[in-house]
């Protein structure tokens, strides 16, 4: 469409600037957002990963001590080995049972 006698339009022109300024405003905003959320996500996910392996570490070492003490039967030890590497604490006592699980 040609534009044969153009006019001034003042509120129109106001009403699209403020308009079209809000709206890239909040994209903005939400893209920033967003990227701040997928940073806090991967630090979540990146110190989860490293909980799992220093438990994994502390089973095995919890199950490298079980395995050192020679005075108990070896059925005692690989029982409570197996419940080390599934994350549960163990602990030595002086009880009957050389070791105790703790929950």
């Amino acid at each position: 469409a040609n534009c044969y006698d153009p006019a001034e339009a003042p509120i129109t022109a106001s009403f699209y600037f403020f308009t079209f300024t809000f709206f890239t405003s909040m994209i903005i905003l939400s893209l920033f957002v967003s990227i701040i959320t997928v940073t806090m996500f991967d630090a979540i996910t990146e110190i989860k990963e490293k909980n799992a392996k220093e438990r994994r570490i502390r089973s095995k070492q919890a199950m490298a001590s079980l395995m050192d003490n020679e005075d108990s039967n070896i059925v005692e030890k690989l029982h409570l080995a197996f419940q080390a590497n599934e994350g549960e604490t163990v602990k030595k006592t002086t009880c009957r049972r050389p070791f105790q699980i703790l929950v």
